[in-house]
Formats: C-alpha cells, structure tokens, sequence
C-alpha cells in the first residue's frame, strides 16, 4: 500500500521542523513512546530513535527540534547536543542516538522529567 504513495518530505520538514506546527515536547514524547529506547549497554546510558531510511526526513526534523530545544536561552547548562545519526546499511535502518553521559543528564532529563509517560517506557526512562 505504501510503495504508491505520494512523499511530502519538503513540506513535512518545513512544517515540523521549521513552523514548528506539530511537533513539540508531547508528541515527541509520544513518538518515542512507541519508537524510542532508553538504555545501558557496557555500563554507558543511551537514548535512540530508530526509523526505516526512507524516514530521514522526519528523523532530521527530530533532530532539529531537539536541537532548537537544548539551544533556548533558558537552558544554558550544555549547549552541545551531540546527536549521532547512523545508518545501519544491511537493513537500511537510520538511528538518532545519544549516548554522551552530561548530555543526557543536562538536556534530555530535564526535557522529559516534566512529561508524562502513558507506558512502560516511564520505568525505561
């Protein structure tokens, strides 16, 4: 069903990430609900949101928003995000990663501390 479908990358990143009409902290919050991951592997804490390459749009717009987030004036504590993005080739599955320890506790803590979780993932966080 989806192979015929008409793609709006353009406007889905200008009107997500630029107009900022629809994304914001809540549906964030719920994208990673059902697509997110909190995590430890080898003892290091990480944060990730996996999506089909063919979503690149959406996950830049991801990136942008949390960027234009941790850069507001208000949140002076670590101005440097540090997103990872990669791509795994074999299954073609692009993947927003942070794992650097005081970027997860200066930004993204307090970013979702103030939220509230509707599942399992609340125990994750």
């Amino acid at each position: 069903m989806n192979s015929q479908r008409t793609t709006y990358n353009d406007l889905l990143l200008t009107s997500l990430a630029y107009n900022n009409n629809y994304l914001n902290a809540y549906w964030l919050l719920g994208f990673i609900e059902g697509e997110g991951t909190f995590g430890i592997k080898s003892n290091v804490p990480y944060f990730q949101i996996a999506q089909h390459n063919r979503n690149r749009i959406l996950m830049l717009a991801i990136s942008i928003y949390l960027q234009k987030i941790i850069a507001s004036p208000s949140n002076l504590n670590s101005p440097d995000l540090r997103l990872n993005m990669s791509t795994n080739k074999a299954t073609d599955v692009l993947t927003l990663a942070i794992v650097n320890i005081d970027t997860l506790y200066d930004q993204i803590l307090p970013l979702f501390s103030t939220l509230f979780f509707y599942t399992r993932k609340q125990i994750d966080f």
